[in-house]
């Protein structure tokens, strides 16, 4: 069983020889260049998460391999041609507001060439989770927010395939799922809220120095966080920040 984390491709024709080329994995917010079909996109951004995911995964000896599709500048049919050569058994991608119906549509190609479970990603779908699993039958998961300890443990207990996984994957914070009941029907579900995000919500201890941001700066806390919201990330003194929420005036 090999996860495949696949930063897919999304090009729209603009007449015979042109397209809009759209970034999404590793850019703040998605968006599009407009090039030649043959010519490599001048700015691709490190897809940082699925990078930390695929770290992740190794580090638990979970086999996963990673396709950068954007960075390769490949045509659709060989990202398609890859994926299906990988044989996943999870398959996780990122999906955008502007691509939306792009993504649904690749995920529906996808899940017929390889069979895998399709999980989405991305500030879309951590919005609307619900919404997406109903629009298209093929998404299985959508793993919302800063999604790679909530992937890394809805990936272990799914590779596990324990007899209580169903009752487990119910239990996993910032998954939205499908299942099928007794009868066969479809049904979604969004039990538990994600994982918030380390670079929109501060962290509730200011005095410390974040090891996940690559210039250590200091971190600051300006407003009120939820006592039941957990650590704001994950550094050290993250993880031994008192659970009560710290006062609106960011005092620890």
């Amino acid at each position: 069983m090999t996860v495949l984390l696949a930063n897919a491709p999304t090009r729209i024709a603009q007449g015979s020889s042109r397209e809009l080329f759209y970034v999404k994995a590793g850019s703040r917010w998605p968006f599009s260049i407009e090039k030649a079909t043959a010519e490599t996109a001048r700015y691709v951004p490190f897809p940082f998460s699925l990078a930390y995911l695929a770290a992740l995964l190794e580090k638990e000896k979970l086999p996963v391999e990673v396709l950068d599709a954007v960075a390769l500048n490949l045509p659709h049919s060989e990202f398609v041609a890859r994926c299906t050569k990988v044989r996943p058994s999870i398959l996780v991608m990122e999906a955008t507001t502007p691509t939306i119906e792009a993504d649904l549509a690749l995920a529906r190609e996808l899940k017929a060439a390889t069979g895998a479970i399709i999980a989405m990603t991305g500030a879309h779908t951590t919005v609307f989770p619900l919404e997406t699993l109903r629009a298209e039958e093929s998404v299985d998961w959508v793993l919302k927010g800063e999604y790679e300890l909530n992937a890394l443990e809805a990936i272990r207990i799914q590779m596990a395939n324990g007899a209580d996984r169903e009752e487990r994957l119910a239990q996993v914070r910032g998954l939205a799922r499908a299942t099928r009941d007794a009868s066969g029907q479809r049904q979604v579900a969004d039990v538990r809220p994600g994982f918030p995000s380390t670079t929109s919500t501060r962290c509730p201890s200011p005095r410390a120095t974040c090891s996940r941001r690559a210039r250590r700066r200091r971190c600051g806390t300006t407003g009120t966080a939820s006592a039941s919201a957990g650590p704001r990330c994950r550094c050290t003194a993250a993880a031994a920040a008192p659970t009560s929420a710290p006062s609106a005036s960011g005092s620890p």
